[in-house]
């Protein structure tokens, strides 16, 4: 059977760099995620979201929190705001986003 995910990446795994963030990072992480869940819980694209926003904005500011580690650069933008306000790439000069 065809299974996309371990062709992409499992398959890839072992030349994958780890990144190991601190327990103290990754609860600022979760309470600065729980801030904006409920902040952008009233903007209408976050309505559609299942209630999953938490889950969501933790999960890419980890992301981010560890791209900022490994390269030695800032990519968490900690202002909250309207989101057609932060419509910009994470990583200033490069045109890509962090998953």
């Amino acid at each position: 059977m065809y299974d996309p995910y371990t062709l992409r990446v499992t398959s890839y795994s072992r030349n994958f760099t780890k990144v190991r963030l601190e327990p103290s990072r990754v609860k600022q992480i979760e309470k600065f995620a729980k801030e904006l869940a409920k902040i952008k819980a009233d903007e209408p694209q976050h309505k559609v979201d299942n209630n999953k926003e938490y889950d969501r904005f933790r999960t890419g500011l980890l992301g981010e929190a560890a791209v900022e580690d490994l390269l030695g650069i800032k990519v968490i933008d900690w202002e909250v705001g309207h989101s057609v306000n932060f419509n910009t790439p994470d990583i200033k000069g490069y045109d890509i986003g962090i998953k």
